[in-house]
């Protein structure tokens, strides 16, 4: 019944596939020619574009299997129709499941790379993706919809990198850098710091170290830093986030975060009198600030590792939480391993328990 209909319906249609089953790929191609060269009017016309093409591959498909079906089940099959429709009937699965990327899919043929297509589409279906937790990437967690959201931007820029897909024109390539960036960020706040290293990496790579450079040596130094901490030797990687760190300084002298991550990868590598002068900038940056007050905490740790446990004794006692949130910050000085030479000391050790006391009490400041 299913074939009757169909002969019925489309009686054109049949006669030229019988004629030349190629027929169906050139009206793919068509289409898929026609969507590469729109421009998107919204994600409603974008959606109904892709279920556009999906929808002529499956209708084309059920007209080519019932035509292979008649073929094979007739008094005289022609084997090479049969093969044709057969080849014909894969690609169109293939369109099918892949949607309007199908031709993204098919690799060069030889030097003419005929079915060689821009990554546009799926920079924009990024773009719609990520658009929505926009104002999410700054938060401490990610809330299930943008967790959601990253797991689909990471799929579709794998899909980018490994389909021959990447973009080559100066537009697309800032605009996939862009998305390769807020994914970076989203992958730091989630925690995948690998994700967020091999993202930026790869923005500098496509558009070099001048395109949006303070914010890509800041989250690289970050994502540099925090893998080191996952690997045996981390020190080549907390080099890497010390260069990037100091770029970032570099391009941006006001900025107090770029500063306070220098000076705490300096710590971390030994450096105490650089890490001690860095803070001190952070401390003219963002005075009165909680980042101020970690700096000030953490300038007394570099102290204690010069041996200057006077004036570390001395920086120490200056520091006052204003207010419950660097109070809650400073609380885990209380059990800091950093602290114990100053403790051990007789000279310093009572002053600074007394310091770690009151601060257990957070009814003893004025906040």
């Amino acid at each position: 019944m299913l074939r009757n209909f169909l002969l019925d319906t489309s009686p054109t249609v049949w006669d030229a596939v019988r004629r030349e089953p190629l027929w169906g790929l050139a009206v793919l191609a068509a289409i898929s020619v026609a969507m590469a060269f729109r421009r998107p009017i919204g994600r409603v016309l974008a959606k109904l574009g892709r279920h556009l093409f999906q929808a002529a591959c499956i209708l084309l498909f059920l007209i080519l299997l019932v035509g292979l079906v008649d073929e094979l089940l007739g008094p005289a099959p022609d084997t090479k129709a049969a093969a044709a429709l057969g080849a014909t009937l894969l690609v169109l699965a293939f369109g099918a499941q892949s949607g309007q990327h199908l031709l993204t899919r098919i690799k060069k043929i030889g030097p003419l790379e005929l079915f060689e297509l821009r990554a546009s589409e799926i920079i924009e279906v990024v773009r719609e993706v990520l658009d929505e937790v926009d104002v999410e990437i700054g938060n401490a967690a990610l809330t299930p919809r943008a967790q959601q959201a990253y797991g689909r931007t990471l799929a579709l820029v794998r899909h980018v990198e490994f389909s021959g897909a990447t973009p080559t024109s100066d537009r697309e390539l800032k605009r996939y850098g862009d998305l390769l960036l807020k994914c970076a960020q989203l992958a730091g706040v989630k925690g995948d710091w690998w994700v967020a290293q091999w993202a930026l990496l790869r923005v500098r790579s496509l558009l070099g170290k001048r395109f949006e450079a303070t914010k890509v040596a800041y989250n690289l130094g970050k994502a540099c830093y925090r893998c080191a901490s996952s690997v045996a030797d981390g020190q080549d990687l907390r080099r890497r986030a010390l260069a990037n760190f100091a770029r970032a300084t570099r391009l941006d002298p006001f900025d107090a975060e770029s500063h306070f991550w220098l000076a705490f990868v300096q710590h971390d590598l030994g450096m105490f009198g650089p890490a001690i002068l860095t803070y001190q900038k952070v401390l003219e940056l963002a005075s009165g600030t909680l980042l101020a007050t970690k700096a000030k905490y953490n300038i007394v740790a570099s102290r204690i590792k010069q041996g200057k446990l006077d004036e570390a004794l001395a920086d120490l006692l200056e520091i006052k939480p204003q207010n419950q949130v660097e109070w809650n910050a400073l609380f885990a000085a209380t059990e800091d391993p950093d602290l114990r030479p100053l403790l051990a000391d007789s000279r310093f050790a009572a002053q600074a328990r007394w310091w770690l006391q009151r601060l257990s009490d957070p009814t003893a400041w004025d906040i």
